[in-house]
């Protein structure tokens, strides 16, 4: 009977969809050089003599910053969008109380991981000691410390942010309830 089976696949399945879309139209649109810069120009504007530098200054940073992550940014977008389009097509299974959209949803939860760990790694050992070094190159001491301090907060809690929804639907899907009602 189709009433006694768990609501938790369907609701997944639509969670998934919904993240998955608005993952892949951000993934688009969006752009870490873009928004350092905006948050940059605002940071160096609280500086005494930096307003005429700011325009100047954020722009040559933004730019060596894109040139220099282009690659490894590319990449990432790549896979992000890879994982947003998994995410949908597994929210749609799921949604259908699918054995495949479960396992579909598992593998996704897991890539999902790998991939924000592999964001870490790359964070620290790639994009942070380049964002230090071409912060020094352009801006003041004072400035290039601030970077360095703000930069990784952010990005840090962003990794925490988007680690939820694959943690939360590993233990989802990890219940007996959404196991037996997904088998067919």
């Amino acid at each position: 009977m189709k009433n006694d089976k768990s609501q938790i696949p369907a609701i997944l399945g639509i969670v998934l969809i919904v993240a998955g879309g608005l993952s892949v139209v951000v993934g688009l649109v969006q752009s870490a050089t873009t928004i350092a810069q905006f948050s940059l120009e605002d940071l160096l504007a609280q500086y005494p003599g930096m307003e005429e530098l700011v325009q100047e200054e954020v722009a040559a940073y933004g730019k060596a910053l894109a040139r220099d992550s282009y690659h490894y940014t590319i990449v990432m977008l790549l896979v992000h969008l890879l994982l947003s389009i998994g995410a949908i097509g597994a929210g749609a299974q799921l949604r259908l109380y699918r054995s495949l959209g479960r396992r579909s949803a598992q593998y996704w939860a897991l890539a999902a991981l790998v991939y924000l760990g592999t964001n870490v790694v790359g964070y620290l050992t790639y994009v942070a000691p380049l964002t230090s070094r071409l912060a020094h190159q352009h801006f003041e001491e004072q400035v290039a410390q601030q970077i360095a301090i703000t930069s990784p907060f952010g990005t840090f809690l962003g990794y925490a942010f988007s680690a939820i929804l694959p943690i939360v639907t590993l233990a989802l899907l990890a219940k007996k309830q959404v196991k037996a009602c997904c088998r067919a």
